[in-house]
């Protein structure tokens, strides 16, 4: 079953989250073992689709934000300049080797994102404790995703506590404690 607001999408009512989730998993190295940028690239824009597919909200920010990391990435990697210098920005060399490096790195963070956001669904369930123990953190992770559109910058600390507090008020340890009591 489809979270409260992720959309109409078939693969969310008809794909078991099981196989999902492995299909996720079984994807993942071919993304992080890709030696070909333009493939990588390729990969990590399916996976984006992919997600934007099954979970159709607020895709174009999404975006953005990841173009953000991939540059900040970029241009991180960028400091430490290895390889045949291409261009002189100022003091700056950029370097091939870097300039591949940082986008190697940043489509495979961003790819990888993006596959599971598509690949993990709050509905998950997997066996035993150690189950148990990724369904609490999906839980969680799903709930701040949720809501972290309630915080403000202007006052982000109390706006954190009430997020926070809210977040432990549906929490299942919340749960869990209050009816032992």
């Amino acid at each position: 079953m489809a979270a409260r607001g992720e959309g109409d999408a078939w693969i969310l009512k008809e794909v078991s989250p099981s196989f999902l989730f492995f299909f996720g998993l079984a994807l993942a190295p071919s993304l992080w073992l890709q030696a070909h940028l333009a493939w990588k690239a390729a990969q990590a824009l399916l996976f984006f689709a992919l997600a934007a597919w099954a979970r159709p909200r607020g895709w174009g920010r999404a975006g953005l934000a990841s173009l953000i990391f991939l540059s900040v990435t970029v241009a991180v990697n960028l400091a430490v300049p290895l390889g045949r210098v291409l261009w002189r920005l100022g003091p700056w060399s950029i370097t091939q080797g870097a300039l591949e490096g940082g986008l190697a790195k940043g489509l495979t963070l961003v790819g990888l994102a993006y596959l599971s956001r598509f690949s993990v669904r709050p509905d998950l369930h997997l066996p035993g404790a150690v189950g148990r123990y990724v369904a609490r953190t999906l839980f969680y992770l799903n709930r701040l995703l949720e809501l972290r559109r309630t915080l403000s910058f202007s006052r982000l600390t109390d706006s954190l506590d009430g997020v926070l507090e809210k977040l432990w008020a549906q929490s299942p340890a919340s749960r869990s404690r209050t009816a032992a009591a």
